[in-house]
């Protein structure tokens, strides 16, 4: 299979705002074929293309639903993942025909997309294991044109890289998320006095030599009390899971160097001042 060069995709995000709602019925993945022993029932194998030429390569089927007209040249950038044959970065034409497939041996991969790194693009993506709650566990992979390694990002200070943000900066820096479990008490809020939260942290590091250069974390900046989220509730016999306060969603960074920080939780975009790490 013949790979292009990347430059090809610069409008691929114009494709993907028309074809979005078509891709989102075709729930290929969750048919299940009933398989009559007593009241078991048997999933079936996720449906996933072939190729004579590669049969280690098992994309995920895409059905086209509607097709879009009128659209930007360009590809569809996709992640698939959980419930698929090989999970793993994915870039399709508006057939859904693949273009390019990477297998990991993981069920987590997200932020899949191009940017730039020392002036020229790159395809960057996230890796790793993301929990029910949606917290990742993982680190951060950029690829070149050719569609080779180049770097692996992984943060510093003992921390993991999270799914939500990977974001390389004009200085050829990366700032992404990254979420801490903390011991708090939680009784002010009507949780347990024993509790824990999810500090939601943003982290910028130095790609090439992984240095730490910037870390502001959401506790105790910015108050538990300010969040919409009800606290958890214990369960019998097992302590309450961590309170989601703030979960940090995206960051952005202005022309002065301060940081945008976006927290679902709290409903809230945050304008962070570079040098104090305060909320302006």
């Amino acid at each position: 299979m013949h790979l292009p060069m990347l430059p090809r995709v610069k409008l691929a995000a114009f494709v993907l705002v028309v074809l979005t709602l078509p891709l989102a019925g075709c729930n290929d993945s969750k048919r299940t074929s009933a398989v009559e022993a007593g009241t078991t029932t048997q999933t079936a194998p996720p449906p996933a293309r072939t190729y004579h030429s590669r049969p280690d390569l098992k994309p995920p089927l895409v059905r086209i639903g509607t097709v879009a007209h009128r659209t930007g040249p360009g590809y569809v950038f996709i992640a698939p993942k959980m419930v698929v044959a090989q999970a793993g970065p994915m870039i399709m034409d508006n057939r859904g025909e693949v273009i390019w497939f990477k297998p990991l041996n993981t069920r987590g991969v997200t932020d899949f997309r191009v940017q730039h790194y020392h002036g020229k693009p790159v395809l960057t993506w996230w890796r790793g294991h993301v929990s029910n709650v949606g917290v990742g566990d993982g680190w951060y992979v950029i690829y070149d044109t050719s569609y080779r390694p180049v770097a692996e990002v992984r943060p510093g200070n003992e921390l993991v890289g999270d799914v939500h943000e990977f974001l390389i900066t004009k200085n050829d820096t990366a700032l992404f998320t990254v979420y801490h479990r903390l011991p708090v008490d939680l009784s002010s809020v009507g949780g347990p006095k024993e509790g824990s939260i999810w500090d939601g942290i943003v982290q910028e590091v130095d790609i090439a030599t992984g240095r730490v250069l910037f870390e502001w974390h959401s506790y105790p900046e910015v108050a538990i009390a300010e969040s919409y989220a009800p606290p958890p509730k214990a369960k019998a016999g097992a302590k309450a899971a961590p309170y989601d306060y703030f979960h940090v969603n995206s960051i952005d960074m202005e022309a002065s160097g301060n940081l945008l920080v976006s927290a679902r939780n709290t409903h809230t975009v945050y304008e962070i001042d570079r040098k104090t790490k305060k909320v302006l």
